[in-house]
């Protein structure tokens, strides 16, 4: 089994099966708040704020559910940027209810 450490695996990588059981997160992937559309989006106000953050949230999930592919599959991420209890404090309703349920601090 594959041990994953990165700050980039979020979208495009496959690991099905037994290709990886342990990832760390070193980095929550924030988007660029300078792009054009982001900081269009951004200027919408409270619904901005919560598109961004929603953004962070879909994120981060795509990266969690990296290694696990099917119903049959497992893996144990740990998320080592501290920014993620923020993501969690302030925007819990954005969660994945699975996701929640399987968090372990």
């Amino acid at each position: 089994p594959i041990w994953m450490v990165s700050s980039s695996a979020y979208e495009g990588e496959d690991f099905p099966n037994d290709q990886l059981r342990v990832q760390i997160l070193a980095k929550i992937r924030y988007g660029d708040i300078n792009e054009p559309l982001t900081k269009a989006r951004l200027g919408y106000g409270p619904m901005g704020r919560m598109w961004y953050s929603a953004k962070v949230v879909a994120d981060t999930c795509q990266a969690l559910g990296r290694s696990m592919r099917s119903t049959d599959d497992w893996g144990v991420s740990y998320v080592i940027d501290g920014n993620v209890l923020n993501l969690l404090r302030f925007n819990r309703d954005l969660w994945p209810k699975y996701v929640l349920d399987a968090l372990v601090r």
